[in-house]
């Protein structure tokens, strides 16, 4: 009986032993998995301003870069050439589609040419002009367009009040999507004339290029 009492003894004892050893074997790898998550968050909450700050640099470049291609000066120039009378009479090309009212109430028809291709030609009514008309802004509307035209290929436009102080310009885009523009006026001398327009990197560029000169020309005339 003792001896029994004995082995009893022995086999509880062997029991708390295992349990306490599971329980030990349990702990251990909670606690270093707790460590883990602990070290992540910090890792994380170190590369979260990191990121932010990057993306507060990427945005700010990017606007840079947005600003520095709306101020950029002109690229180039592009010559046009309005046709004489003789040679508008013998006229063989593209026409400018546009309102139907628009085209019955034009007062004259001037046939132009570029000496590069053109992706496309726009007509805009002009919405202020300098004080000494050596500038003006444009305005966004689109009274008639001209399909593409080759290098040197003739195209007719139509204007509306052909003599005085031009109300309406024409905006061409070259292949390489630059952009220009000039005032269109009655030629009235019968004779071939050419201009060097001026050329800017996209229409953003040209329009605020246009309202600065405006803006200067103001300022000029109330000093």
């Amino acid at each position: 009986m003792k001896k029994r009492k004995m082995n009893l003894l022995a086999a509880l004892l062997l029991c708390l032993a295992l349990l306490a050893g599971c329980g030990s074997g349990t702990a251990a790898p909670q606690k270093a998995e707790e460590n883990d998550k602990e070290d992540t968050g910090q890792e994380e909450q170190t590369a979260a301003p990191e990121e932010e700050t990057q993306a507060e640099e990427e945005v700010s470049g990017s606007e840079e870069e947005a600003e520095e291609e709306i101020q950029a000066e002109p690229v180039g120039t592009a010559a046009f050439t309005v046709f004489g009378a003789e040679e508008s009479r013998a006229f063989e090309g593209k026409e400018l589609t546009a309102d139907p009212v628009y085209l019955q109430t034009a007062s004259s028809s001037e046939v132009y040419f570029c000496e590069k291709a053109l992706a496309g030609i726009e007509v805009h009514p002009i919405v202020e002009w300098a004080q000494d008309y050596s500038s003006f802004t444009l305005s966004e509307e689109i009274l008639g367009i001209v399909e593409p035209v080759e290098a040197e290929e003739a195209f007719r436009i139509y204007d509306l009040y052909p003599e005085g102080i031009p109300i309406n310009c024409l905006v061409f885009y070259l292949e390489d999507g630059t952009c220009g523009t000039f005032a269109l006026g009655y030629n009235g001398s019968g004779e071939e004339q050419t201009w060097e327009c001026p050329v800017y990197k996209n229409y953003d560029s040209m329009a605020l290029s246009r309202e600065a000169e405006v803006r200067e020309g103001a300022e000029a005339e109330a000093q």
